[in-house]
């Protein structure tokens, strides 16, 4: 990985799994990491670790697969850190019922909202940010 210092990365989903080892990896790396998930406690978990070991981290909660969360968590970030370079977007639910012979629309429509259109929002929120810096990635 190259040297990160001063970049601002987003990590959706950042308090547990992937998320959290991604953060964990771009503040090693001297990326300032913001923080986001629907559950404060894992979140600042990670960012104690993150600063315990020298790095940057602030923690923005919120549900990603409400379509209002995305703009305000980036809008946020750019007020507090000014633009957002790396968007690592992670965030994603499963259920329990998943196998073929239990999957319901209900079901399918939580994973999509979870998974896809979570995806989305956080991509329409920060592409305007990252156009404007001309940065991003």
């Amino acid at each position: 990985m190259q040297n990160l210092n001063g970049k601002i990365a987003w990590i959706t989903g950042a308090g547990s799994g992937i998320g959290r080892a991604a953060a964990m990896a771009l503040a090693s790396e001297g990326a300032t990491v913001v923080l986001t998930g629907r559950r404060k406690q894992p979140l600042d978990e990670v960012a104690r670790t993150v600063k315990a070991n020298g790095g940057n981290a602030f923690v923005q909660t919120g549900d990603l697969t409400r379509a209002t969360t995305a703009p305000r968590v980036a809008k946020a970030i750019q007020t507090k850190l000014g633009r957002i370079d790396i968007l690592v977007n992670n965030a994603g639910v499963n259920i329990l019922k998943r196998s073929w012979q239990e999957l319901q629309p209900d079901g399918t429509d939580e994973v999509l909202e979870g998974n896809l259109s979570s995806a989305f929002y956080c991509v329409l929120a920060v592409l305007p940010i990252m156009v404007r810096s001309a940065t991003g990635c």
